[in-house]
Parts: C-alpha cells; sequence; structure tokens
C-alpha cells in the first residue's frame, strides 16, 4: 500500500441520491447541491487541495467512524512534501511510474471531496490503478462519493492503458456497498491488518475490471 495519506481516504457515509440534474460536466448532481462542481485538479488547485487533507486528517477517526487511513491522526506530516508529491505525481505522463489523477468536488474554491486514481510504481503494473477517496464531513449523505467514483471510473475505461481499478476499504466502512454497487469485487480480506488509535482493523480488497486484459501470450 502506498504511504502518502491522500489516498487512503473511505467515505464514512454514503447514500443514493434523489432527483438530480446536470452538471456542466455532465455528471448528475444531487438538487440541493448545485453548486458544487466536480473536475479534474491540475497543479493550481494543489493549496486547496492541500487543505482538503488537512480537513480530512482532522475528522479522522471522530464522532464514532473508523479512521480514514492506515494512519494515527497525531502522526506528523509535512505540508510542503506532500505539496511537492502531488505536483510531481499529478505532472507524470500515464506511461511512467508513479503517475496520479485526481479529482475535487468543489465548492467554490474550496475541495470538500475528491478521488484519485494512482498508477504503480512500476513499468509492469502501469496497467492498474488504485483509488483512494475522500469526502468532508459537510458533503457526505449526499450521492457525491458515488458521483466521484462514476467520474473516476469513466475516465479510465476511457483510457486504453488502465485495465484494473484497485481499492482497499476497512471493515466496517459503509462505502464498501457502494463499491459493490458500482461493480467492484472483493478478492480477499486481511485480518488485523491495521492497529490505528486503538483500532484493529481488517482490511479488503476490491478490483474492478475497466479494460481489455490480454496484453499477448502469457509466459509460463
Amino acid at each position: 500500500m502506498a504511504s502518502d495519506p491522500a489516498l487512503h481516504y473511505n467515505i464514512g457515509r454514503v447514500r443514493q441520491f434523489g432527483a438530480c440534474t446536470l452538471s456542466r460536466v455532465g455528471v448528475p448532481m444531487p438538487t440541493s447541491d448545485t453548486k458544487l462542481v466536480i473536475r479534474l485538479l491540475g497543479v493550481d488547485d494543489v493549496p486547496a487541495y492541500i487543505a482538503h487533507c488537512e480537513v480530512q486528517n482532522s475528522e479522522s477517526g471522530t464522532l464514532g467512524e473508523l479512521p480514514f487511513g492506515p494512519y494515527s491522526r497525531n502522526a506528523p506530516w509535512d505540508p510542503d512534501d506532500m505539496r511537492l508529491k502531488t505536483i510531481r505525481r499529478w505532472t507524470t505522463h500515464l506511461d511512467q511510474p508513479g503517475w496520479r489523477r485526481t479529482w475535487g468536488l468543489l465548492d467554490g474554491s474550496t475541495i470538500v471531496g475528491a478521488v484519485s486514481l494512482s498508477g504503480g510504481d512500476l513499468f509492469a503494473s502501469l496497467h492498474r490503478a488504485d483509488v483512494g477517496i475522500g469526502i468532508d464531513r459537510v458533503a457526505r449523505g449526499k450521492g457525491w462519493g458515488r458521483r466521484l467514483m462514476q467520474v473516476a471510473i469513466a475516465w479510465a475505461k476511457a483510457e486504453p492503458t488502465v485495465a484494473w481499478l484497485h481499492l482497499g476499504v476497512f471493515d466496517g466502512n459503509r462505502a464498501e456497498h457502494l463499491y459493490r454497487e458500482l461493480g467492484f469485487i472483493e478478492t480477499g480480506r486481511t485480518e488485523d491488518c491495521y492497529r490505528v488509535d486503538g483500532h484493529v482493523i481488517d482490511n479488503i480488497e476490491m478490483v474492478l475490471r475497466v479494460g481489455a486484459t490480454d496484453f499477448g501470450p502469457r509466459q509460463l
């Protein structure tokens, strides 16, 4: 599992929305929150993205919820280092290890949610992308987690270099049901995978095939 905290945020609560309209990016949105926009983030959005990650860190493991990732709320982290890593990954070409693409849920200039797809660290695994998602508490329970995931999945299906999406979700996280509804299949569970701030956490691994898997004859 990657070491970047921004990759591991999971949705705390998700429910399907009712009536919706279409946003300017063609994504159905709940009528009560049509001011929110989902779009691909760029280098100019990095400060707002770092601020979003700080909110996620402050909310993780509070109000009776599981931690959002395998990191203690008290673990030190360096925003400047994260800013440099984010710029590097967002600007890395898809044919190079370490790429990342992130879509933000924006309320004006404030990012209140984000989903990332991240390429592997090896050339041999660039056909697989890890999914990381986080929704600030103010925007949860309104269908935005589903919308963000659908945008990322649609992009991956249109990108010929990506064949599989992979994610890990903590057992007990309500987002697990959303992932299953979107077509993700469980491939395994690791009992007592993480111990974070007094929580003993089982991790569920899930995958979704989004592209062709045939590359050529398998070498035995």
